[in-house]
């Protein structure tokens, strides 16, 4: 993804993060950082297995006050 953009002359930036709490974490690690925006993945998991799973791309756009645009 990097290569990609660095070709395209787009900054980016990537972190991983490590954690129990992956919506808290991620929510908490944007607004200390002053993120304006937010890029994340989803599975589209629906019915019981997003009960079981949850949903840690709706729990972010939830939780912070950026946009967070949701790639499925």
């Amino acid at each position: 993804m990097e290569s990609l953009a660095e070709k395209n002359n787009v900054s980016i930036k990537s972190q991983i993060i490590t954690s129990k709490s992956v919506v808290n974490d991620i929510v908490n690690y944007a607004k200390s950082r002053k993120y304006d925006l937010i890029v994340i993945g989803s599975h589209s998991r629906t019915g019981f297995d997003k009960f079981l799973l949850g949903s840690v791309a709706n729990g972010v756009s939830q939780k912070i006050q950026c946009p967070v645009l949701i790639v499925k």
